[in-house]
């Protein structure tokens, strides 16, 4: 396997933290003192219950996982980010063992209706992104 580097981080170093922080996201929280690594979602500066992250709580759970300073992570999580998107744009499959496939779909060209007027409207073909969950991923939403 190939790997990128950013900076003191590979992409395959970073896919393998990605999957891991999607685990541990979905998974109940353990006490940060139990020695398994997981910290709870107040512990980075996020309010109890949250359901939603940004690339900044990602950055931050990085940062913390590895070492790296905050401006290190946030490039880093970017980077990948970038580096989805581009081979996305270039028709390529992403795959990240453990958490999911990245591909693109392509949408036929169809008719439809305008709902305000009921006309007939030609709806042009395109091309979507889409995500497909790995197993380990599903089962760790379903609490398995």
């Amino acid at each position: 396997m190939t790997s990128v580097w950013f900076g003191r981080i590979s992409f395959t170093a970073l896919s393998v933290a990605v999957t891991r922080f999607a685990v541990r996201r979905l998974l109940p929280f353990a006490d940060a003192s139990s020695g398994q690594g997981r910290m709870s979602p107040g512990e980075y500066g996020r309010e109890q219950g949250s359901e939603c992250m940004n690339t900044a709580d990602i950055a931050g759970r990085l940062a913390g996982w590895t070492g790296l300073g905050e401006a290190q992570a946030s490039s880093a999580v970017e980077a990948m980010f970038a580096a989805i998107g581009e081979a996305l744009a270039e028709g390529e499959d992403v795959r990240v063992a453990g958490f999911g496939t990245f591909a693109v779909k392509n949408r036929p060209a169809r008719a439809g209706r305008n709902p305000r007027t009921g006309e007939a409207v030609s709806i042009p073909a395109s091309t979507v992104p889409s995500f497909k969950a790995a197993k380990a991923l599903r089962n760790a939403v379903n609490g398995g």
